[in-house]
């Protein structure tokens, strides 16, 4: 659940240590889902990688996840003629 919502505010700042790459989201949601690839299945991927533990991390903005549930947060349910606006940049660079 993020601090401060604002589109103008940095939410995350990832960097590989080895890659150098560097991802930066902003977003208008309130919630950052974080998954780390924990249990990966048995196939093989592209370019003879071997699928394993921790391979990859996706950031995902979202609503509450239960907010439905929750009468203090906002609700992911969307009414009849509700207006909808939310957006993510997920800003993408190299940084030594």
């Amino acid at each position: 659940i993020l601090d401060d919502v604002s589109f103008e505010n940095l939410q995350v700042k990832y960097k590989d240590d080895k890659s150098k790459r560097v991802l930066k989201v902003y977003t208008t949601y309130p919630v950052i889902v974080v998954y780390t690839h924990n249990y990966p299945n048995k196939l093989d991927l592209s370019f003879g990688v071997t699928n394993k533990r921790h391979l990859g991390i996706c950031f995902e903005t979202q609503l509450p996840p239960n907010g439905i549930n929750i009468s203090e947060v906002d609700s992911a349910i969307l009414k009849a003629n509700e207006k909808y606006y939310h957006k993510t940049l997920y800003e993408f660079s190299i940084e030594e």
